[in-house]
């Protein structure tokens, strides 16, 4: 069975009554509250909420300032290895490897229908 209306049934002290006299009712006080005391806990906690609100504001500010600086570590990082690639780039094309025969060069030529192996002969003349 479910109640017809289950805020009848729960009681939520703690949102409701405040702490001082929570204290009375549970006799772990023995004087209740005054007015002076109620105000004072209440002011004592919205001082509470707004310091723990610029805590958490700081710690924001804090934890972008961390990522920012982390942010342009891995740029400056990031910018040595491109200038090191370019580097290496340009010694590369510094030094040119030099043209190979292809050996299987004359092969690949004699499959060509128009190939005269008489006319592309190179023969050295011996003096």
């Amino acid at each position: 069975m479910e109640p017809f209306q289950e805020y009848i049934f729960k009681a939520d002290y703690f949102s409701t009554v405040p702490p001082p006299w929570l204290q009375w009712l549970r006799r772990t006080r023995s004087t209740p509250p005054t007015l002076q005391e109620l105000m004072d806990e209440q002011y004592r906690q919205q001082n509470i909420k707004i310091l723990a609100k610029e805590a958490d504001e700081k710690w924001k500010l804090e934890k972008m300032k961390l990522e920012q600086e982390q942010q342009l570590k891995l740029d400056n990082e990031l910018k040595k290895v491109e200038e090191a690639k370019k580097l290496k780039e340009q010694e590369l094309q510094g030094f040119q490897k030099k043209e190979v025969e292809d050996p299987w060069g004359e092969a690949d030529k004699a499959k060509d229908p128009e190939y005269n192996p008489i006319e592309s002969a190179n023969i050295k003349i011996r003096k």
